[in-house]
């Protein structure tokens, strides 16, 4: 099997390698984007506060001109039909390989579609800052000279691709477009870019209407209107609750100690404390007792609100703790029309001192699973309407209990939304399902912005690319071919790693596919013990047919995660 598995990944790879190829001998990389840092790859740029705070507003030179940098398709050169409107997608933030550079490329190449990159403010700002202190000169020598002349340079493209912050700037960027060229769609890689995001299709919608350009509604519509609500979590659980008349979690605001411990006092059991906007379990906290709501609450009080410029938190959000299985509802929406790409259940446990460690992402098997198919369900026919989410990827977790008495579903299970994350599930996702499932969400988002296909993509698939189909032939719910876990490597040691253990155990357990080890855990470098998903050492791919080895490999790996590396 493990052959086969190889193969298959590799066939997913190559849509990526094939492109990827191709643009690096026309010359054509990407611009102003291709600057993310393995770390950023591995937990999505834009997933912590990575901007020196408070943030300067010099970052964002108003000097320099916005100026929209057009990808086109890879071979509209060469194509004589030069007047047929050509369809545009504007990326924000795309730094990761298998997320958004795999979509731009893939638009590009099988469905002749340009793509335009953006930066958000806060990225743009992130780069700029870096950019900036990254170096000293000597101011006699010569090729520090042509150093700071090409960091100057370097400033310039980002502050250059960043995204227009009012409408103002936004008409101008927009009239610079060619007159041939339809907005057909604006995707986010990052959680910090997607107020921007939003608030930019706003704007364009409103240019275009004004400027009457297109003659069809279809293109003013595609994106989501602006929303705070999709990243307030407190607002984004209301919003569920009220739309669904359930409201099985108690919440509360809080902006002194003494609400906070009177909302721990009134609620039966544990509450978890958090900051209403955040990601990666950034700044989240199990508290059991008063000590520890205290301890928590003046860890998050007026700490830097993720993504924001000048915010801080001045509320902290608190909520009932709900037991129960977690499952994470990957979707894909088309005109508020929703699919489920892949459900995942979530093996969190207390480790090394933090209360929620990720051990293992675990594809569902909605044809088993009562819960996972209520979960679906949840998301799509309540969660999602409740947000008024029409176009994109959705990453949304959400708490399952079997509970037939008072039920939300007709499955008797009770469905509670944790959060709603209105950007693609960040790990390397893709690979494994479309191995256990037949296709991946990233491929039914391009098919849902820009089917049908483009004539090109017979001439890309001849060169070993894959065409896409079409949305219609996606279904609404997934069905596994192969059951597959994403393993997260938990690390319980402090030290200097001296060696890497088990790894030949590893690789010959009969459900082994492929794994990372992310270069910070080899040796000689100095590691820590995990607490989140972030501080995690890689992970690892288990593919296989039969459940029961399945999980035997995943106990084994789990039992071998405390020796794995040898410290000193």
């Amino acid at each position: 099997m493990q052959n086969g598995l190889y193969r298959q990944v590799a066939l997913h790879q190559s849509k990526l390698c094939v492109v990827k190829n191709r643009m690096d001998m026309e010359g054509t990389e990407e611009q102003g984007v291709q600057n993310g840092s393995d770390e950023s790859e591995r937990v999505g740029i834009g997933e912590t506060n990575m901007v020196q705070w408070p943030y300067s507003l010099e970052l964002l030179d108003p000097n320099v001109a916005l100026v929209p940098q057009i990808q086109y398709p890879l071979d509209y050169e060469e194509n004589s039909e030069q007047n047929e409107r050509l369809k545009m997608l504007i990326m924000v933030d795309v730094f990761s390989p298998y997320h958004g550079n795999y979509l731009s490329q893939r638009a590009r190449s099988v469905y002749g579609c340009a793509v335009c990159n953006v930066l958000s403010s806060y990225l743009c700002g992130y780069l700029v800052q870096e950019s900036s202190s990254s170096t000293t000169f000597n101011d006699d020598d010569d090729d520090d000279d042509d150093d700071a002349h090409d960091l100057d340079q370097q400033r310039i493209q980002y502050l250059e691709a960043r995204i227009p912050c009012s409408q103002e700037e936004a008409y101008t960027w927009l009239s610079q477009l060619p007159p041939f060229v339809d907005i057909v769609g604006i995707h986010c890689e990052s959680d910090s870019g997607l107020e921007d995001a939003e608030k930019f299709g706003d704007w364009i919608r409103s240019f275009q209407l004004q400027q009457k350009e297109i003659s069809s509604d279809e293109y003013f519509r595609r994106y989501n209107s602006y929303n705070p609500a999709r990243r307030d979590k407190f607002q984004m659980i209301q919003k569920v609750n009220d739309y669904s008349s359930s409201a099985t979690m108690q919440q509360c605001l809080c902006s002194s100690m003494e609400e906070a411990i009177e909302f721990f006092n009134q609620v039966e059991g544990s509450v978890v404390l958090k900051p209403i906007r955040g990601v990666a379990s950034d700044g989240v906290h199990l508290c059991h007792s008063r000590d520890e709501i205290m301890e928590a609450f003046q860890k998050v009080h007026r700490s830097p609100v993720f993504g924001s410029l000048f915010q801080t938190n001045e509320d902290v959000l608190i909520q009932q703790y709900i037991g129960g299985a977690e499952y994470a509802v990957d979707v894909v929406s088309r005109a508020g029309q929703h699919k489920v790409a892949a459900v995942y259940q979530y093996d969190k446990r207390p480790a090394n001192g933090g209360p929620f460690v990720y051990f293992a992402t675990k594809l569902a098997d909605l044809a088993k699973d009562e819960g996972a198919k209520s979960a679906s369900e949840y998301v799509i026919r309540q969660v999602l309407p409740a947000l008024d989410f029409q176009w994109g990827l959705t990453h949304t977790e959400v708490k399952v209990l079997n509970i037939t008495a008072a039920s939300t579903t007709s499955s008797g299970y009770e469905c509670q939304l944790i959060e709603v994350n209105c950007r693609q599930h960040n790990t390397d996702f893709a690979p494994m399902t479309d191995i256990c499932i037949g296709y991946n969400a990233l491929d039914m988002l391009l098919a849902g912005y820009l089917d049908p296909p483009s004539t090109r993509d017979t001439a890309e698939a001849d060169e070993g690319v894959l065409p896409l189909p079409s949305w219609d032939s996606f279904p609404t719910y997934p069905s596994l071919r192969l059951q597959g876990y994403i393993v997260h490597l938990v690390c319980h040691v402090c030290g200097e790693v001296q060696e890497i253990q088990h790894m030949d155990v590893i690789e010959d357990l009969p459900s082994f596919a492929t794994m990372e080890l992310y270069p910070k855990f080899f040796p000689p470098s100095h590691v820590t013990p995990t607490v989140d998903i972030r501080s995690d050492a890689g992970w690892i791919h288990l593919i296989n047919d039969d459940p029961s080895q399945l999980q035997s490999d995943y106990e084994t790996i789990v039992n071998l995660m405390p020796t794995m590396f040898r410290v000193a």
